[in-house]
């Protein structure tokens, strides 16, 4: 039987998977090409120096600062910019004694030292106070209050402490939320599982479960009026990611506004407009693939682009 090839990116290559010539091939789709930042730390610098939404970072000194930062399972390399976001601190006036990094685990297992040596550069993290969020320690986790939507807000209390808490990480699509970054460092990267379970099942129903690409969610509006119950400013440094997991920009300020326009220049170049939903769409979890969740999201973000009674393929890699 004549075949068709297709050259799918899998496990470090290049799979080439074959499928009956009598298939139509609608189109091959992958977000639309973002160049990679020519030089990171001078983008970093001028989006901290022009954040979105608030007044630039200043006077830091004797501050206790809180940077919750994305865990192992995402893929951003922030390793390549923290040296220049502890630097653009300490210019501030922030003392390294001052500064402690919380890994924004959620429900995820705890980081090792060699993680978090690689999450952050080696060089950075040396003399500098980390340690992973427990997301089971009723102790560490005070509750704050009940969001509108009923979801009991218990959150780290180094956030309690802090008096400025930065939020590290990259906007990317997500099923629940629309897009993943912003306040979600903090929940439910730093929250209890209770609220974390609760704060999950908003808007989620039969009829209503996959929101991704959309500007706003039950569960993203939730869990920033939850975020809004912290006296701490918080100030959000969010990388924008091209398919290849290079960084393109940055955006950096208040934590709904700078993130809802990451989201908006996002949605421009990830979006994928078809003519009619496919009978069969494969999909591969490049590069979301530490883990069967984070793999999972590839076939939530396809969705919507197979008909009724068609068929999904995953390649998930599940490192």
């Amino acid at each position: 039987m004549d075949r068709k090839t297709l050259s799918l990116p899998y496990m470090g290559t290049l799979l080439e998977l074959q499928i009956p010539a009598s298939w139509n091939v609608a189109g091959v789709h992958r977000p639309a090409e973002m160049l990679a930042a020519p030089d990171i730390d001078a983008g970093l610098e001028a989006a901290l120096a022009a954040p979105i939404g608030t007044p630039p970072l200043a006077d830091l000194a004797g501050q206790r600062i809180v940077l919750a930062v994305d865990d192992v399972s995402r893929p951003t390399p922030v390793w390549r910019w923290f040296g220049a976001l502890l630097r653009h601190l300490e210019a501030r006036g922030a003392q390294r004694r001052d500064l402690r990094v919380v890994f924004a685990l959620g429900v995820h297992r705890p980081m090792t030292p060699d993680e978090a040596a690689a999450k952050l550069g080696a060089e950075n993290i040396e003399g500098l106070a980390w340690e992973n969020h427990d997301c089971r320690d009723d102790a560490s986790n005070p509750l704050l209050g009940t969001t509108a939507r009923g979801t009991p807000v218990r959150l780290n209390r180094r956030l309690a402490e802090a008096d400025r808490i930065l939020c590290v990480g990259a906007i990317e699509p997500h099923p629940l939320l629309g897009f993943g970054g912003g306040l979600k460092m903090l929940l439910p990267g730093l929250a209890h599982e209770e609220t974390i379970a609760t704060n999950h099942m908003q808007g989620v129903s039969p009829g209503a479960y996959n929101f991704v690409g959309a500007a706003e969610s039950p569960m993203r509006l939730d869990l920033e009026e939850a975020a809004g119950m912290l006296a701490a400013p918080v100030f959000v440094v969010n990388a924008l990611m091209n398919a290849d997991l290079q960084v393109s920009r940055f955006v950096c300020g208040d934590p709904v506004m700078a993130h809802r326009a990451g989201a908006r220049a996002l949605a421009e170049v990830a979006a994928c407009r078809l003519e009619a939903p496919a009978d069969v769409v494969i999909t591969v979890s490049d590069p979301m693939n530490a883990d069967l969740r984070q793999g999972m999201k590839s076939i939530a973000h396809v969705e919507p682009a197979v008909r009724d009674g068609g068929v999904i393929v995953g390649l998930l890699e599940c490192r």
